[in-house]
């Protein structure tokens, strides 16, 4: 949280809320004031209008899959995978995807492509 004395704005990163921006201000039984779902204790009397939600760089750097992709990827034996990088869920044909839910190839194509 940043305190603008000048204006008495509340600066809240967009990243620590909802997708959307969206927030309230919740005052606890114990008089503490927090902007959610962040969490973010805030003074008391904080309105809605002394808060601006900002971009921040964590943010702007988060990868969005738009559509489905599939890559196929030769693993460490020479066998072939087919990867699929999906916004849904990622998945990959080897046997380590299916115990663990991921694995390299998966890796290898969101680092490389």
């Amino acid at each position: 949280m940043m305190l603008n004395q000048m204006h008495s704005m509340i600066e809240i990163p967009l990243s620590r809320l909802m997708c959307t921006g969206a927030f309230t201000i919740i005052k606890t039984p114990i008089g503490k004031t927090y902007v959610c779902p962040a969490w973010i204790e805030v003074p008391d009397g904080t309105q809605m209008s002394d808060i601006k939600v900002i971009r921040d760089k964590s943010y702007d750097h988060k990868p969005v899959v738009t559509k489905r992709k599939e890559h196929v990827v030769k693993g460490s034996t020479g066998k072939l995978y087919t990867v699929i990088i999906d916004a849904k869920g990622n998945s990959c044909s080897c046997p380590g995807f299916g115990f663990y839910k991921t694995c390299k190839h998966i890796k290898h194509v969101l680092t490389n492509y």
